[in-house]
């Protein structure tokens, strides 16, 4: 069953999918003890998991490979529409792929190298593109969750897609703001806010020709950071091959500082959708400090880093 569930009063949509429960969990009290000779996203083991939809091979062997996710969160569900009073739920349609994105086990992707990231960055835009042309398709969600806080349950790193019938809140919200904004400036609000941010500097964590890093002003999390695009664009496959790159290497510097410090993290691409503007960038939302009570009964969060000295820590040696 792949349901979307509305909250009894607020605009509020969870997924509700059954199968993701049987998950194989891999980690143990402290790391995963597999091996990858039994690891089903390992070379050799290919025929372990769901046929490939794509690899990306160098030097005749592949580095990057892509196939639908063995315990999806959405699907092709026939479940019925219910517009009953308090109790709203609709079909959770949709595609879940894995993106196995290094070859070797015990290597993360903090580990590799920028043309690799490249790469990764190419098959994510490949893979985009393939399901946003999908029927009934309105929105592809590309996003990484490393170690086990952050969610993931298989230790060999990888990425995830979800191609869906349904756009979340905090996407449509954040296209509404932007439109809003440009209609009264007559401009986009994050091109006014990478702006401002460079003069200030102190929430700057990296930056380069075409990406700016930034820890936001009210940022959610301790370390929290967005990658900007410095042109005004709205989705990542409109980046040309120099800003590939250029995204290729401040993302290595952001997942790097994290992956050598051990901080469990999210990181999920941020498109915009049809008919809206929108300003393309990368969310990476580190998961070391866990919500308490007031985070969960007010929706509130509580930062205890401030984006100043999360910057000033990113910078740093």
């Amino acid at each position: 069953m792949y349901q979307l569930r509305k909250d009894y009063i607020l605009d509020k949509w969870v997924i509700v999918s059954s199968v993701r429960g049987k998950r194989p969990v891999q980690f143990q009290k402290e790391e995963s003890s597999l091996k990858a000779k039994d690891c089903v996203f390992c070379p050799g083991n290919e025929d372990k998991t769901p046929s490939e939809n794509f690899r990306f091979e160098e030097k005749g062997k592949w580095t990057i490979r892509c196939f639908p996710n063995k315990f999806p969160a959405v699907g092709g569900s026939t479940f019925p529409k219910n517009k009953e009073k308090f109790f709203q739920a609709e079909p959770a349609f949709g595609y879940h792929e894995v993106i196995v994105d290094t070859r070797e086990h015990d290597m993360q992707l903090h580990e590799k190298n920028i043309t690799h990231l490249y790469n990764l960055i190419n098959v994510w835009i490949n893979r985009i593109l393939y399901y946003r042309k999908k029927s009934r398709i309105t929105y592809v969600q590309v996003f990484k969750n490393h170690l086990k806080e952050a969610g993931t349950s298989i230790f060999h790193s990888h990425c995830q897609l979800v191609a869906s019938s349904h756009i979340e809140k905090l996407v449509y919200e954040k296209a509404i703001a932007i439109n809003k904004y440009k209609r009264k400036y007559k401009k986009c609000p994050y091109c006014d806010i990478i702006k401002l941010e460079k003069k200030k500097k102190s929430r700057i964590a990296f930056e380069n020709k075409s990406f700016t890093a930034i820890c936001p002003f009210a940022s959610f999390y301790g370390h929290h950071v967005e990658i900007y695009s410095n042109r005004c664009i709205k989705y990542i496959w409109e980046l040309n091959e120099s800003e590939k790159k250029d995204l290729a290497h401040i993302l290595k510097k952001v997942i790097s500082k994290l992956g050598k410090n051990n901080v469990p993290y999210n990181l999920v691409i941020a498109n915009g959708i049809k008919l809206k503007p929108f300003h393309f960038h990368i969310n990476v939302a580190p998961r070391e400090f866990k919500e308490g009570g007031f985070e969960i009964g007010t929706g509130v969060l509580i930062n205890s880093v401030t984006p100043e000295n999360s910057a000033a820590w990113y910078k740093s040696k």
